[in-house]
């Protein structure tokens, strides 16, 4: 007991405050639903319960029951595919030297005409930095990385991009030797190849889907709290929080004001600073077992992963051929919003054919304007 507040001893950090109903629904909800929530699974949502000094002793079950009874969270889950590529991992040594960026879009038109956002992912800590756009030139993009990555973090060693205009361009390649910025492309072949950014894309667009419930048009306004909601979860790869990787400290969250802690309850100012410069004296050491623990993580997500890819191979097409396409989601009217996943189908026209071979983006024209 500490005064009159029933606390359990934590292998995980400092005592845990331990709570009962009402009290732990209200931080079922602050945690998954809340400001500060990202609609994760059970397991993810403990971790994070525990992580800011909570325990009762069925939380892990509650928390996989709600996130299980959630109707968001059922009606976006992710229909499993067969990956088409082989997992190559990439690696950052140090925090913020490595950048992933990819656009997204088009998204519902938000106010000022946004309908399209930026994503960039620091390899190392797995910080996720966006940006709404209403237009996708070259200069928006320097403009964000100027902004949001060198004047935030410094200058970064390398950035990772497709073959969009937007980063292969004449001004954005100036702006890369400008300060030394190495540019790594995905290839045509698979712009997927951008893994990192995909992944990120696919965290933002499911946590906004989950969120906005039909307001599609607030993207823009409920974007802070997604990213809030990311950045103080921890992530399976590192088994921390980026928030605490980038600052060796953790962030304090609406149910710590819903529900005190410990934490809150008997930390006092001199306590909490003395703390934080211990906690910055150990923080070169604490993202060395993060490296240690991402290249462990991605060894046995390797294995597992390559044992479901199904490698693609080039095929013969006979002329006319009926055929059946994905849509992409450039081809889908926004990216919020749930469409079918093929549309078909179609006759490869004769005339697409050339002298020597044919072109995969001109059939892929003539079949966007059969669908359109």
């Amino acid at each position: 007991m500490k005064g009159d507040t029933l606390v359990r001893r934590s292998y995980y950090g400092p005592h845990l405050t331990c709570i009962k109903y009402p009290q732990t629904l209200a931080v079922l909800y602050k945690i998954h639903d809340g400001e500060c929530g990202n609609h994760a699974g059970g397991r993810s949502l403990a971790q994070k319960a525990l992580s800011i000094g909570y325990f009762w002793p069925t939380m892990r079950k509650d928390f996989a029951e709600y996130a299980r009874r959630c109707d968001r969270c059922q009606q976006y889950k992710p229909i499993p595919v067969l990956p088409a590529e082989e997992y190559h991992p990439q690696n950052s040594p140090w925090p913020y030297m490595q950048w992933a960026i990819d656009l997204v879009g088009p998204m519902p038109t938000a106010p000022a005409n946004k309908e399209m956002m930026i994503v960039a992912t620091d390899y190392f800590t797995k910080w996720i930095e966006v940006e709404a756009l209403s237009s996708t030139k070259e200069v928006d993009v320097e403009r964000f990385i100027w902004k949001n990555i060198i004047c935030r973090f410094g200058c970064l060693q390398s950035i990772v991009t497709d073959n969009g205009t937007q980063f292969v361009g004449r001004q954005i390649t100036a702006f890369f030797a400008k300060y030394g910025i190495k540019q790594h492309l995905s290839t045509p072949r698979y712009r997927q190849g951008n893994g990192q950014a995909e992944a990120s894309n696919k965290i933002v667009l499911d946590c906004l889907k989950k969120r906005l419930e039909g307001a599609e048009g607030k993207w823009v306004d409920e974007m802070p709290g997604v990213l809030w909601a990311y950045r103080t979860t921890k992530r399976r790869s590192t088994r921390e929080t980026p928030f605490s990787l980038a600052y060796r400290t953790e962030a304090i969250i609406p149910p710590h004001i819903t529900v005190p802690s410990m934490s809150i309850e008997v930390g006092s100012l001199d306590q909490n600073c003395r703390q934080m410069r211990i906690n910055l004296d150990l923080l070169e050491e604490e993202r060395e077992k993060a490296i240690v623990q991402v290249a462990t993580y991605q060894q046995q997500l390797t294995s597992y992963y390559n044992k479901k890819a199904k490698i693609r191979q080039s095929a013969m097409i006979r002329i006319p051929s009926p055929v059946s396409i994905a849509i992409s989601m450039q081809m889908k009217k926004t990216r919020l919003k749930p469409n079918a996943k093929i549309n078909g189908s179609f006759q490869i026209p004769q005339d697409s054919l050339n002298c020597h071979n044919m072109r995969f983006h001109g059939i892929m024209h003539k079949l966007t304007s059969l669908i359109h």
